[in-house]
């Protein structure tokens, strides 16, 4: 447990992935941050118990693809985490992967996440997914913003115990990948914001176990084709929804505005966003 962050720090990180565990564990060191190395569920030695929680069937349904070991032991490793936080009532926790690099930004984010939304079950720290950031500052240049697709990447996010119930409530059969599974917010109900700039991004220092060419399954093009038009259909919603906010938003302001010149004092946005693709 961090004391300055009253926090605990899970690195999840594979056995035989040394230079991995060196990578992260230097970084945090330097940074003086304690944290607790989570052994993830390796491809290699995956049992009959474990392989039973997954469903190609579902798989194919979901993804148009099967999984990968790799993928299969990713999300397992993930979950093990969320239900060990529901055990042990433990009630947020910041997990990061070994390959993800990380700068005392983050840490100044956390120590102010009392500034996270209300709602808040999950912060997403790297993903690529395009934001739009809002509300008061967090530390700094960063504030919390709002994913416009679907968000990617496990690299490094804070999560509440409601969070972890909600997500493994939707986890088996296993699917989807992890950030699949993070990211279809529809799906879980799970509330996620992003911050934005980025404070901690997953490095290329390393090859990806589950993006290897050889370890992904083909996706089935029928398939795929409907999954796509599926994704890009709630891709304009959220375009559609955000830009009917975004109007309300405007106009809220201009009546606000109104009224305070009527009674003649200034006025300024109660909410202002940034769009950042």
């Amino acid at each position: 447990m961090n004391e300055k962050l009253d926090l605990p720090i899970w690195v999840l990180n594979l056995e035989r992935e040394t230079e991995r565990r060196r990578f992260i564990t230097q970084q945090l060191n330097e940074l003086g941050i304690d944290f607790e190395l989570i052994k993830a569920v390796d491809k290699e030695t995956l049992t009959t118990e474990e392989l039973s929680h997954y469903s190609k069937q579902a798989a194919f349904k979901s993804e148009a693809r099967e999984l990968s070991r790799d993928e299969i032991g990713c999300v397992l490793s993930h979950a093990n985490m969320w239900q060990r936080m529901v055990d042990e009532k433990i009630p947020e926790v910041l997990i990061l992967e070994d390959d993800v690099r990380v700068s005392r930004a983050l840490f100044d984010v956390l120590a102010n996440r009392h500034k996270f939304p209300d709602d808040a079950d999950f912060i997403n720290f790297s993903t690529q997914a395009p934001q739009i950031s809002f509300g008061e500052y967090i530390s700094e240049i960063y504030r919390v913003s709002e994913h416009q697709t679907d968000a990617n990447m496990t690299s490094a996010y804070w999560i509440t115990n409601r969070g972890a119930q909600k997500l493994l409530a939707q986890t088996y059969p296993i699917r989807w990948p992890a950030d699949g599974l993070t990211g279809r917010t529809y799906m879980t109900g799970l509330v996620s914001y992003g911050i934005y700039p980025n404070v901690a991004m997953a490095t290329e220092t390393f090859e990806s176990n589950i993006w290897k060419n050889s370890s992904m399954p083909l996706r089935n093009h029928f398939c795929g084709g409907l999954s796509s038009l599926y994704h890009a259909c709630c891709y304009s919603y959220r375009i559609w929804r955000n830009a009917f906010r975004q109007t309300r938003e405007i106009i809220v302001y201009g009546i606000l505005k109104h009224e305070a010149k009527i009674l003649n004092h200034s006025s300024r946005p109660i909410l202002q966003k940034e769009v950042h693709p």
